[in-house]
């Protein structure tokens, strides 16, 4: 008996551990703007300092196009931020035009399968104590 109780709760580990790492994969590719490469401007140094604040900086090598990077500055922070939220509400708008469809059908699955799953897997979470030790894993 204790053996079946001790490999259900290693498999739920095993799954809750396979789910935290897809999950911090998958988050890896949500906003990879501001961490692109930027080619330097030449092999002289000078001509990086007499390039202007404001000047746009070329995409990244291999990059997509799109989107391109923005200087991230205390001065900047609120117009990033904007642009952002607006990324962000208008996304419905893109899926629309045929953007994006990948990524958002497997988030919706992933999500639906979830959901579906929820009244037969939860009461074997309600029902272990394999999580007493969760919080304490994560106090300083």
């Amino acid at each position: 008996m204790f053996r079946i109780v001790r490999e259900a709760v290693l498999c739920k580990r095993r799954f809750a551990r396979t789910l935290g790492l897809a999950i911090l994969l998958a988050s890896q590719g949500v906003n990879t703007r501001a961490q692109e490469r930027v080619p330097s401007l030449g092999t002289d140094n000078n001509a990086r300092a007499q390039a202007p604040e404001d000047a746009p900086i070329p995409p990244a090598a291999g990059s997509k196009g799109g989107a391109t990077p923005r200087k991230a500055t205390w001065r900047k922070l609120s117009g990033n931020f904007l642009q952002d939220q607006k990324d962000l509400w208008l996304f419905p708008m893109k899926l629309a035009q045929g953007h994006h469809w990948l990524p958002a059908a497997l988030v919706v699955g992933v999500t639906a399968g979830l959901i579906a799953t929820d009244p037969k897997t939860m009461p074997h979470f309600r029902q272990t104590n394999g999580f007493s030790g969760f919080n304490s894993a994560f106090s300083v």
